[in-house]
């Protein structure tokens, strides 16, 4: 009988090895289900001998046409923002040390709405309006960060009470 109490027992060494191999295939089956279901069913679905031939520029040209000039630029397109969505939020997570870390805590998501509202209310084009958004974040960001500087470095309750406090 061990004297370790049951919670503080490690996993076999068979699990713990390959928990990781486990996690990564997992999330890559999932991943190639939600992209064939995504390139397969829609207004015009497709069955996956009409998928192939489409993919390899056989077959009906109407399929072609919506694989290679609809389908596949959304899921592309998907693919980068959800990654570089979940890339930005764990490195806000890090810098701040804190898990439940968000772009609203600091103002972030604020300062791209003013740069949104303010674009809109000049009556600039509309094609201005995501790169005003991307440049109130960052302006925003940096204002933040430079308020919250000290002597000492950065300080993450100062950074985060001193936005409470505007």
């Amino acid at each position: 009988m061990s004297s370790s109490p049951l919670l503080f027992r490690t996993l076999p060494p068979s699990w713990s090895q390959y928990r990781l191999i486990w996690a990564a295939s997992l999330l890559l089956a999932g991943l190639a289900i939600v992209i064939g279901l995504s390139l397969t069913l829609g207004s015009v679905a497709m069955t996956w001998p009409e998928l192939g031939a489409a993919l390899l520029r056989q077959g009906d040209t109407t399929h072609q046409v919506i694989i290679w000039d609809l389908r596949l630029p959304r899921l592309v397109a998907a693919l980068l923002v959800g990654a570089s969505l979940g890339l930005s939020g764990a490195l806000l997570q890090g810098m701040l040390r804190n898990g439940l870390a968000s772009p609203f805590l600091l103002g972030i998501s604020a300062g791209a709405g003013l740069m949104v509202v303010l674009v809109v209310t000049l009556g600039l084009w509309q094609v201005w309006v995501p790169l005003a958004a991307w440049l109130g974040a960052v302006g925003t960001t940096g204002l933040v960060y430079l308020l919250a500087r000290s002597r000492g470095g950065l300080s993450i309750e100062a950074l985060i009470f001193r936005r409470r406090s505007v």
